[in-house]
């Protein structure tokens, strides 16, 4: 299986983590709140958020934010954004750097 992406779609995917990112480390008591009003309606399940459920809402958006970091240094590296194998034998290479004199 193969899953080509451009950069402008792994560019957004990042953005996206960077969002979510910053939700959890701005407003985990507000995500807290909007998770147990989901639950309640769409579930009809009580979400009861326990001692230190904000501090871990925290680190869950940290994690992304560091991801997010690393990410953007892949990004930045690699030429082709193709992901995955073409046969089941190995990961696939990326093709040789074209220099605009090759054009």
């Amino acid at each position: 299986m193969r899953i080509d992406i451009s950069r402008a779609e792994g560019r957004l995917g990042l953005v996206g983590l960077v969002v979510f990112g910053l939700a959890h480390v701005l407003a985990p008591r507000l995500l807290l709140r909007v998770a147990r009003g989901v639950y309640g309606r769409t579930l009809d399940i009580e979400f009861v958020a326990r001692r230190g459920a904000p501090r871990r809402v925290r680190l869950v958006g940290l994690g992304s934010l560091v991801a997010a970091a690393g990410g953007w240094r892949l990004l930045d590296r690699i030429e082709d954004l193709s992901i995955g194998t073409t046969s089941g034998e190995g990961p696939t290479p990326a093709p040789a750097h074209r220099s605009a004199d090759d054009h």
